[in-house]
């Protein structure tokens, strides 16, 4: 019969310890993603997006729709107008940019995303107005019209 060695029994034990310690720690990070596929976006609470919205806070609006993008997940109406009136301040900021670079191309396919946005806007589409003012787009079309 084969004696082992107290160095080689003591080297066993701990070779067993870290291989245990090493697959706990893979089953624990399995288990934290999978957890953080599922838990809900910190901005699906309405609240936060009218808030939001009232504060008339348009980057951060569109900085919340952007990061709350979690595919197919049922959102209510109003979230969806307030993603809306986010899109479409991300639409008419482009839109203003390519006006004042002479990209009428660009130009077109933004007009038409506005009022693509503009439509999906709801009970908050007063703030489609309020966009247009604050990036004052009124004295840009009417410059534009001047131009052509």
């Amino acid at each position: 019969m084969k004696r082992f060695s107290p160095g080689k029994l003591i080297c066993g034990i701990i070779t067993i310890i870290l291989i245990l310690s090493c697959l706990l720690m893979i089953a624990i990070g399995i288990s934290e993603i999978r957890d953080s596929a599922s838990v809900p976006s910190y901005y699906l609470d309405e609240e936060d997006y009218i808030s939001t919205l009232q504060q008339e806070d348009y980057m951060n609006l569109y900085d919340m729709t952007c990061r709350d993008c979690i595919p197919d997940k049922k959102l209510s109406s109003n979230i969806k107008a307030c993603q809306a009136v986010a899109r479409y301040y991300q639409a008419a900021t482009l839109y203003k940019a390519y006006v004042l670079t002479g990209d009428n191309l660009a130009i077109t396919r933004q007009v038409q995303q506005m009022e693509q946005y503009a439509a999906q806007t709801g009970n908050y589409s007063d703030y489609v107005e309020k966009i247009n003012q604050l990036l004052e787009l009124d004295s840009l079309h009417t410059g534009e019209t001047d131009t052509n």
